[in-house]
C-alpha cells in the first residue's frame, strides 16, 4: 500500500508495480489516484476507505501525521512501514502497542538517493515508463500554471525546461 500520491507516492507506486507488485494506493485528490491507476496502481481510495485486507507493506508517502498513525494501524502484524515522506511534525506513538505486541518493523528511506542511480537506470532500460508520471513539460513562461496545479493536486510530475 501507498498513502499519499505527489511525486514520490507516484513514483513508489510506478516502480513497484512495474516489478509485479499488487498496489493499493491511498490519496485525497481524485486526479492522482486516476494517474494511479495509469502508472499501475490495481486499486485506489481516499483516505477513510475500507481497503479490505491489511497490508503486509505500507509506504507512507504523505509526511502527514495523521496519515503516519493510519499506516501503523492498517498494516498487517508483523509488517513493515516503510516511511518516505518528509514529517516534522511530533506523531503520538504506543510503542508496546505499535511495534512491541504487533511485531511491526517501522523504517525510513529518502527516495532513492545517489547510490540507487545504476539500478533505476537499469528499471529504466528494462523498459519502466517513467515518462506516464509526467503530467506537465512546459517552458518558463507557462511555470506558475504548472505550479498552480501541482499545488491543487492537478499534476503528477511536473517538468520545466528553462530553455
Amino acid at each position: 500500500m501507498v498513502i499519499g500520491l505527489g511525486p514520490v507516492g507516484l513514483g513508489h507506486v510506478l516502480v513497484r508495480a512495474f516489478e509485479g507488485a499488487e498496489v493499493v494506493a491511498i490519496e485525497p485528490a481524485e486526479f492522482r489516484r486516476d494517474l494511479a491507476l495509469k502508472l499501475g496502481a490495481r486499486a485506489v481510495g481516499a483516505p477513510g476507505d475500507d481497503i479490505g485486507h491489511r497490508p503486509r507493506l505500507v509506504i507512507e508517502c504523505s509526511g502527514r501525521p495523521e496519515s503516519i498513525a493510519y499506516a501503523l494501524d492498517v498494516v498487517d502484524n508483523g509488517g513493515v512501514v516503510l516511511q518516505s515522506g518528509e514529517c516534522h511534525s511530533d506523531v503520538p506513538i504506543n510503542p508496546s502497542k505499535t511495534f512491541i505486541r504487533r511485531e511491526i518493523t517501522y523504517t525510513g528511506a529518502w527516495y532513492y538517493a545517489t547510490e540507487d542511480y545504476p539500478a533505476m537506470c537499469a528499471l529504466h532500460e528494462r523498459g519502466l515508463p517513467l515518462a506516464h508520471m509526467c503530467t506537465h513539460d512546459v517552458d518558463a513562461a507557462h511555470a506558475q500554471d504548472a505550479i498552480t496545479d501541482f499545488l491543487g493536486q492537478q499534476a503528477g510530475k511536473v517538468l520545466l525546461r528553462w530553455t
